[in-house]
């Protein structure tokens, strides 16, 4: 479709610019849509470890690993996603005019500056991967603790519920480690 949609622009640089940016935005934003969702399983898996460590342990977990509220998240999430769309319109505009008009020197500030906007986002992004990502595939194995999953001998129950336990955590481990591998590899 882009194929197409370049050809039937083809002087018309503007909207090919901005077709291009959005791109990287969206893809951008659907990073930080993961994010979210870890930040907001983070919380509950701290505060559900309460048997295992002290009290005093797991709200130092929390504050040491900083997890953020709900509410700051989702702050944080719609500033970013509103930042980022805007920017990365304006801007695009700017490149595709700049390259209409063939001022090359201001293209290639306005592209240097899209380029840098991007990642800032994606190193950003790359390291609340792999520090959050961790933290929740520790979170989880801690989890086993509570449930009773550590003496399997007693019961097939628990051996079967510890068999899909670590079939989900595994297919988390690979999920979290692919998703770093990605976001590092494009940002």
């Amino acid at each position: 479709m882009l194929i197409i949609a370049n050809n039937w622009l083809h002087d018309n640089y503007i909207i090919k610019s901005i077709i291009n940016t959005l791109g990287w935005s969206f893809g951008c934003i659907a990073a930080a849509t993961y994010l979210v969702s870890i930040f907001k399983i983070l919380p509950r898996l701290a505060l559900n470890s309460n048997t295992v460590f002290n009290i005093e342990a797991a709200n130092n977990l929390i504050i040491d690993h900083f997890i953020p509220k709900d509410s700051t998240v989702l702050k944080i999430y719609w500033t970013f996603t509103i930042i980022m769309i805007t920017t990365s319109l304006i801007l695009s505009i700017f490149k595709g005019y700049f390259q209409m008009v063939d001022k090359e020197s201001l293209f290639n500030i306005i592209q240097s500056i899209i380029l840098i906007e991007y990642c800032i986002a994606y190193i950003i992004g790359a390291l609340c991967f792999i520090k959050y990502g961790s933290l929740v595939v520790r979170l989880l194995d801690e989890s086993t603790k509570l449930m009773g999953l550590e003496d399997i001998r007693k019961s097939e129950s628990k051996a079967s519920r510890l068999v899909n336990y670590r079939t989900c955590l595994n297919k988390l481990k690979i999920m979290n480690f692919s998703l770093s591998i990605i976001v590092c590899c494009v940002y």
